[in-house]
């Protein structure tokens, strides 16, 4: 089926995806509808920013990796190593190497014994080249990374993954539309247009667990995106979740439909928070807020309702001694 409009920003790598601020995601949308002030620091003003990386999301990557994106693509993005290292430490141990070169030259010139600082550089020679090896890369160690393939495998083996061409390798597709004249954007794991299939691909701690409802909201946004590029009806389309957990011992996996009820109200809850979305970007409420304002971070935390559930709240929680 041809495309009854391409798209409007092409998007060269992962990275310029996620940096780009003036296609909202559902993700992105996700932030605002938890906290709008978060949204404003992460996504406008762009001064906060997670540095650490959370295991569990390069898991899910790397499986979902694996699974849709094209070939050579997981060795472009992930460093298998023995043990994780810290390539902002780089300079650093550049400087400590030259450091102890010096002192090994000194004991040279003196005629002293150097075998403990010679053990030293060969050890610090080792790590600069691993980080080397490792910058920009998410790091998985052997272990993780023999889970991470199991996973995959057993994903593989799902009847529904090798039907209509869902996991079909390269079969990811980033759309990028303005619709009701917003601008919004979205990553694909699977798209079967033919078939009118989405199929998205998630990791879990335990299958037990999971709840694929919750998922409903991202899935009916990618309805809308492939609905207005495509021209089919959103009610025409078949929504699944390719669900697999991380046990080491047993793995099991399973495929959920998103019933056509619950993505049709999720669609409708999209399009609300999208409209207070619009509203707000047009107001051009999302400007930095001055400490002493009545609209600063810290008197909104304080009014906020859900601070106990927020991890980035200034708020600290109250713990009452009997």
């Amino acid at each position: 089926m041809k495309k009854v409009i391409e798209n409007e920003k092409e998007f060269k790598s992962d990275a310029e995806y996620f940096a780009d601020k003036e296609y909202v995601s559902n993700s992105m949308l996700k932030d605002f509808m938890n906290c709008e002030y978060f949204f404003q620091v992460k996504h406008i003003d762009q001064t906060f920013k997670d540095e650490k990386e959370y295991d569990y999301f390069t898991y899910g990557n790397a499986v979902d990796t694996l699974l849709t994106e094209k070939e050579g693509t997981f060795e472009e993005q992930f460093a298998v190593v023995d043990r994780k290292v810290n390539p902002s430490r780089l300079g650093e141990c550049e400087q400590e190497l030259e450091c102890i070169h010096s002192r090994i030259k000194e004991k040279v010139a003196q005629g002293k014994p150097y075998k403990m600082l010679q053990t030293k550089f060969d050890k610090t020679t080792e790590t600069i080249d691993k980080m080397k090896l490792v910058e920009g890369k998410l790091q998985l160690t052997n272990a993780v990374n023999d889970n991470v393939q199991e996973s995959v495998q057993e994903l593989r083996r799902q009847p529904l993954y090798n039907m209509f061409g869902v996991g079909v390798k390269g079969a990811q597709e980033i759309i990028s539309v303005t619709i009701d004249g917003i601008k919004r954007k979205g990553k694909l794991d699977h798209l079967d247009i033919e078939n009118k299939i989405i199929a998205d691909v998630k990791t879990t701690a335990n299958i037990e667990n999971f709840d694929p409802r919750m998922y409903a909201n991202q899935l009916a946004y990618y309805v809308d995106l492939v609905s207005a590029q495509y021209g089919v009806k959103a009610e025409d389309y078949d929504c699944y979740l390719l669900v697999v957990d991380k046990a080491s011992d047993f793995k099991r996996s399973n495929i959920y439909q998103i019933s056509k009820f619950l993505i049709k109200v999720a669609m409708q809850e999209n399009k609300l928070a999208l409209e207070e979305y619009k509203k707000k970007l047009e107001s051009k409420f999302y400007t930095p807020a001055p400490e002493k304002s009545p609209e600063n971070r810290l008197t909104k935390c304080f009014k906020c309702q859900n601070y106990n559930q927020c991890q980035y709240s200034l708020q600290k929680e109250i713990t009452l001694i009997n």
